[in-house]
């Protein structure tokens, strides 16, 4: 486990809704790839979840789309994440 992923657990259990705190967990999450990828994508689902117009939780989790070569997913989300924030 990864320090910075430990800090942002933390951090949840204290505010379990903190939009900022999920996605850098997942961005995180994210970057560590491999066996995290699944929980990034949790992790941004989360923030959408809260915040349906979060435009970096799309394209955060876009990038795990891509990771999991889900392109067509992948695309969905950045165009959703342009579309919100141009």
């Amino acid at each position: 486990m990864y320090a910075s992923e430990e800090d942002y657990k933390r951090a949840l259990l204290l505010q379990p809704d903190n939009v900022a705190a999920l996605h850098h967990l997942g961005t995180i999450r994210e970057k560590i790839g491999g066996d995290r990828l699944p929980m990034a994508l949790q992790d941004f689902n989360m923030v959408l979840k809260i915040d349906p117009d979060y435009a970096p939780a799309f394209n955060g989790r876009g990038l795990v789309q891509d990771r999991l070569s889900k392109y067509e997913d992948a695309i969905y989300d950045f165009s959703k994440a342009i579309k919100i924030d141009p």
